[in-house]
């Protein structure tokens, strides 16, 4: 499947696996070296086997060993967070970069505070730093736009389980998210959640 990807390409391929299926021989290492003689660009690696879904610990240390076994650029995947577990996943790993996947959701700011926070060179962001839920409404905003565009009027069908992500945490969100139960439409959801966000620090919003 790589092979035949790799053969009509454009743009490099990059491929992003885990540590095996979980029963059996753990093969994880070397899948990787086969891709990498295939031609990959680079591969990311989620530190859990197949089995174990998302439960128990990602296992970094396999990920080093797969850093230490092949040549080109290794991701690392798997129970980053923030900036603390981030600097400890590179530490362990020593992967060239990091991939997020479910830390992101309904938090997409953490990308800007991780730079922030272990003081890499990045812009200001579109919004104030200083505030979660100005930096949550700006990025549901933009979620809501890219739904729009990808999917029509309709949207995201995911977008009630996006609203309950992108809200955890905050103050009266429970009670804000028993109303949406009663939401008929997509578009309503999408205006009651950014009515609530902005309501929370509405002075702040104005500027």
């Amino acid at each position: 499947m790589v092979r035949a990807c790799l053969d009509v390409a454009e743009v490099p391929i990059s491929v992003k696996v885990r540590l095996g299926t979980g029963t059996g021989p753990n093969t994880a290492l070397e899948v990787a070296q086969r891709l990498e003689k295939e031609g990959i660009y680079r591969i990311c690696v989620h530190g859990r086997t197949l089995k174990q879904r998302y439960s128990g610990l990602a296992d970094w240390e396999q990920i080093r060993d797969i850093v230490d076994g092949v040549e080109i650029p290794v991701i690392a995947n798997g129970d980053v967070v923030d900036s603390a577990s981030t600097k400890l996943c590179m530490d362990i790993t020593k992967s060239a970069g990091l991939m997020i996947g479910r830390g992101a959701i309904g938090m997409p700011n953490i990308f800007y505070d991780i730079k922030r926070d272990l003081g890499w060179n990045i812009s200001p962001p579109p919004w104030k730093e200083d505030n979660p839920a100005v930096a949550r409404l700006w990025c549901w905003k933009r979620y809501l736009d890219i739904s729009k565009q990808v999917y029509g009027e309709k949207m995201n069908k995911n977008i009630k389980r996006h609203a309950i992500s992108f809200t955890k945490g905050l103050p009266g969100a429970s009670a804000m998210r028993v109303q949406l139960h009663s939401v008929t439409t997509q578009e309503e959801l999408g205006k009651r959640v950014s009515q609530y966000l902005e309501n929370l620090n509405p002075q702040e919003l104005k500027i």
